[in-house]
Formats: C-alpha cells, sequence, structure tokens
C-alpha cells in the first residue's frame, strides 16, 4: 500500500494538519486512524473518501493532495455527515498503488 499525504484544515484549528492517503475501491481515501496489530502492523481503519471532494493534486510538496474544503472533525471522528462519506474499514489487503491511477 502506497501512503500519501493530503494538506487540510479542520473545524476550529488555525493550523493546517496532514493527512494519509491512499488509493482503495477506485477512490482516494482519507485515513482518518489506523488500526494495528501485536506483531506491529498497521491497516487503515477509519476512512473519509477524499474522490468527490474538492480538491487538487499538487507537486514539489511535501504532500500529494491539498484539500479545498474544512473538513468537520466529527468526520474525522468517524460521525457521517452531508457531504462526505465515511467508513469503517474491517480489512485490508496490501498492495501497491496501481500504476498510472489519477485521482477523480
Amino acid at each position: 500500500m502506497q501512503v500519501f499525504k493530503t494538506y487540510a484544515f479542520t473545524e476550529d484549528d488555525p493550523y493546517p494538519i496532514l493527512i494519509d492517503t491512499f488509493f482503495h475501491e477506485g477512490a482516494w481515501w482519507l485515513i482518518a486512524s489506523w488500526m494495528g496489530n501485536e506483531g506491529g502492523a498497521r491497516s487503515p481503519e477509519r476512512l473519509v473518501r477524499l474522490s468527490g471532494l474538492p480538491f487538487e493534486e499538487v507537486k514539489g510538496k511535501p504532500y500529494r493532495f491539498l484539500l479545498g474544503k474544512v473538513l468537520p472533525r466529527s468526520v474525522l471522528d468517524g460521525k457521517p455527515q452531508a457531504g462526505f462519506i465515511v467508513k469503517k474499514h474491517q480489512y485490508f489487503r496490501h498492495g501497491p498503488t496501481p500504476p498510472g491511477r489519477k485521482p477523480s
């Protein structure tokens, strides 16, 4: 799994955050939280769909995406809200991001 960063702002926070982001099931997803196992491996746990939100891909920065919409903190905590797709990810198969995939 190839993980990138998204530059974003959250409600009531004047400072931007970098959120881990990956390509899964034909879309880009923000990883709001990770789950680990006793072996130390991590898998995405709580996801917010980036595809469908106003964002742009950037070059020459320490992040790949710039989100043009403020994220409610409750969405990152896993609470659905109008305009955001939130899901809990139960299982993840590790693998590379498909070649030639561009954000949609």
